[in-house]
């Protein structure tokens, strides 16, 4: 059936071009001062590379008429303003573009800077660890399919495959130290199937339709988000059209959707989505053990009061079902994986407003915001589904809740920043079943229900010097919470900041920050301390960073850095039950960190990134991303051990191109290192008790991270052909994902030895444990995507 379906796909690219008729599009758009929200008039805007181009009008906005569909660069200038160039547009003949571009003053910033739809927060500096990322290269990504977690693995820092799962790992931080804001408005994941304490998932919740640009943080993250301590991902969301209603359907390569927006009024437009999973069908089909379902929602409504005052009100939400293929033929892989997975439902959403307040030199933002988390799962031995034989059942949900008042202040050169946040937290935790402690089998009862606030302020301060050569953004921010004692006083949560650049000539720069920064633990690990959180957890977890570098850019589509970073981790989650720290827990597929903990455990990260790009240049782009990184916790004995997150070293290569016929193919080439992983405890496992609780092995934590995986490399293509008729179009893409099938080892498992019954042996030479056997898991299989995106 896929083959036919290439077939038919392959047949389509060779006879439609003869019978679609030339097309024309349209860019269209607002030029505003990015200070105050003023249109701009006479700011001239072209079309690189076309000859085509505009001058705005008395109110700033602007059309670009009679240019082919494609992918173009958009520059905008205006005297007393830094040029602005929007990379990667795409354009259409069925929708006008519509694009919002606020022009910074030359005043506050050095060099070209890219803008759209909101005045930055640092335009005097822009750190080396913030990469800023168009939809365009987004949606392209070979062997992303659409999905932003994979989308953001070809830039530095970024782990490209970690031994267990579908974790973000950035910098050698663990999953939990990722932040994610949608439009000013925190969400709780990016992903579908995450799991609780940590991050990632096999699916991408988040709707690409709906991206204009993001914000990809790895360090000097804004004081006046609560980060992580590893990355913040800010994503920003475009307009819904505003000339009539539209419609955009996608067959992705695990679930089908539709994307509706248009107009409600001359004064507002509204983006909304649908998606569901259809992947459950195919994997079932090939015997996978898990079978995900999911459908998830997603709008935008954008009201614009006039030129001082607009207000949007966005959010998401995910449904997930998680089942068990237990009718699939029997195989050592099938036995093993159903036998320990559980089942069961994950709902996550997100909801809130974006209100903002031009004045002549200053705005006003006020967030209100709400999202939560819903995780249940239950286990069943041999999957009975009858209560007496019942593993685990676990309930839990978590919500939060969210204010955040900033003030944005230019004076001069001088752009100033404060605000003030508050967070209600709410979670409910229900625990019940048997695992596997020091002493054997033990039996849990868990429960826990507990609310408590956050508070926190900020202010930061941007100027040049030295004639605009020296750039410095100076920021504190201060927080505290009363879930214990020793965090009510937010004084002991000083987070001091500082950025740098000074320019060494007209296109390189050296650049530095430094900073140190606190995160809130999960609320998982502060449900198991509730009882004792002024004796063990007491802290925020806390980092100091650092790092310096060079940047050379030439003003039009050419970058090219390096960064030296460091990171120091104290006042870490250590884990009592398994006696390592949270950094290296690993998930099982529910929840992480579910155990008593203390907060002393220390960690260090350290590295290096190059990375070099080439922006759309007439017909092609590409870029190269290198990371170093060693990252390190101490064990319960007090001696450094490899975080379960390291990846020693790891580079990306992308390169894309355009051709006639609206035809155009992106490669994509990794090598990666492998990552640490702890050696199971054979003896342990091999207890027959233990093995029928666990179903799987226990890790032996004496020799934590003693064994890494071995390196891998892979190649991923991507193939795109458009075709534009008179009242829609149509994109389809090919994408290939391991293109030549290179072995990708993941942890192994450890699993029975059965019979030809399937039936687990048990040990003749000792009685009372299992026969045991190592089997090696790998993801080397070749995947491909056949998707389909029509646009009405």
């Amino acid at each position: 059936m896929k083959t036919r379906g290439l077939w038919l796909g392959l047949w389509a690219a060779i006879i439609w071009p003869g019978l679609v008729s030339a097309q024309q599009s349209r860019i269209t758009g607002l030029v505003f001062n990015a200070l105050n929200k003023e249109p701009l008039e006479k700011a001239s805007v072209s079309v690189q590379g076309t000859g085509k181009g505009a001058t705005t009008d008395s109110l700033g906005y602007f059309v670009v008429d009679g240019i082919a569909p494609g992918l173009y660069n958009l520059e905008v200038r205006f005297t007393g303003f830094e040029t602005s160039i929007e990379y990667e547009i795409r354009t259409s003949s069925v929708k006008p573009v519509y694009i919002e571009i606020g022009l910074i003053p030359s005043t506050f910033s050095l060099g070209e800077v890219v803008v759209s739809d909101e005045a930055r927060t640092h335009t005097v500096v822009t750190p080396l660890s913030v990469q800023k990322i168009g939809w365009a290269e987004l949606q392209r990504m070979p062997g992303a399919t659409l999905d932003i977690s994979k989308a953001i693995q070809s830039y530095p820092g970024v782990l490209p495959k970690s031994s267990f799962g579908y974790n973000i790992v950035v910098r050698g931080g663990a999953p939990n130290e990722n932040a994610y804001y949608l439009d000013g408005i925190k969400i709780p994941a990016i992903n579908h199937f995450s799991v609780q304490g940590a991050s990632g998932g096999p699916n991408g919740l988040v709707n690409l339709d709906f991206i204009q640009d993001m914000e990809l943080y790895s360090g000097a993250f804004p004081a006046n988000y609560l980060s992580g301590l590893s990355s913040l991902m800010d994503l920003r969301q475009r307009d819904g059209r505003s000339d009539r209603i539209g419609s955009r359907i996608t067959l992705g390569y695990s679930d089908l959707g539709c994307t509706i927006e248009g107009p409600l009024s001359k004064k507002s437009n509204f983006i909304m989505s649908a998606r569901t999973s259809f992947s459950q069908y195919l994997l079932k089909a090939l015997n996978v053990p898990v079978l995900p379902k999911y459908k998830d929602f997603q709008f935008r409504n954008k009201w614009r009061f006039d030129d001082k005052n607009e207000l949007i009100i966005t959010g998401l939400a995910g449904f997930d079902v998680f089942k068990l293929n237990t009718t699939a033929p029997e195989s050592d892989a099938l036995l093993y994986n159903v036998g320990y997975i559980p089942e069961g439902t994950q709902n996550q959403y997100a909801v809130g407003a974006n209100y903002k307040h031009y004045l002549k030199n200053s705005f006003y933002t006020l967030v209100v915001s709400r999202n939560g988390f819903d995780n249940r799962a239950d286990k069943f031995r041999n999957n009975s589904y009858q209560e007496a034989d019942r593993l685990l059942k676990y309930r839990s949900a978590e919500a939060e809740n969210h204010i955040r008042f900033e003030h944005n202040i230019y004076q001069g050169n001088t752009e100033f920043k404060y605000g003030i946040t508050y967070v209600h937290n709410q979670s409910k935790i229900n625990v019940a079943g048997y695992d596997v402690g020091g002493a054997g089998v033990e039996h849990v009862d868990f429960s826990n229900q507990m609310q408590y606030n956050q508070y926190g302020a900020f202010a930061l301060v941007s100027k040049r010097l030295m004639d605009s050569k020296l750039g410095i953004t100076a920021g504190l921010r201060s927080d505290g919470s009363n879930v214990a004692k020793s965090m009510r006083n937010p004084l002991g949560q000083i987070s001091p900041r500082l950025s740098a650049n000074y320019a060494l000539t007209e296109f390189l720069s050296l650049k530095s920050t430094a900073g140190i920064y606190y995160q809130m633990p999960p609320q998982i690990i502060l449900a198991y301390n509730a009882a004792n959180v002024d004796q063990g957890l007491s802290d925020y977890m806390k980092a100091k960073q650092a790092s310096v570098g060079f940047e050379y850019r030439n003003k039009k589509t050419y970058r090219a850095s390096v960064d030296l970073y460091y990171k120091g981790y104290s006042q870490y989650p250590f884990l009592l039950r398994d006696s390592i720290s949270f950094a290296n827990a690993m998930a099982d597929y529910v929840v992480v960190g579910n155990q008593p903990s203390v907060a002393n455990s220390t960690g260090r990260s350290y590295g290096a990134e190059l990375f070099i790009q080439q922006k759309l240049k007439r017909n092609y782009w590409w870029m190269l991303a290198y990371s170093y990184n060693k990252c390190e916790f101490k064990d319960k004995k007090g001696v450094f051990r490899p975080s379960s997150w390291e990846s020693l070293h790891f580079i990306t290569l992308n390169v894309g191109k355009t051709f006639k016929r609206n035809w155009q193919l992106g490669i994509k080439w990794r090598y990666s290192n492998g990552t640490p992983y702890t050696p199971y405890n054979v003896s342990k496992s091999s207890v027959i008790d233990n093995w029928n609780v666990t179903n799987k092995g226990v890790f032996d934590y004496n020799q934590l991270n003693a064994k890494r995986l071995p390196s891998f490399h892979q190649m991923d293509i991507r193939v795109d052909k458009n075709w534009w008729f008179g009242k829609w179009n149509l994109n389809m893409f090919f994408d290939l994902q391991n293109a030549y099938g290179s072995n990708i080892q993941l942890m192994p498992y450890l699993t029975t030895s059965r019979d030809s019954n399937w039936n687990p042996i048990v040990d003749p030479a000792n009685p009372g444990h299992y026969l045991l056997k190592q089997i090696n898991s790998d993801t080397g299989r070749t995947l491909y995507t056949l998707g389909l995106i029509a646009e009405f």
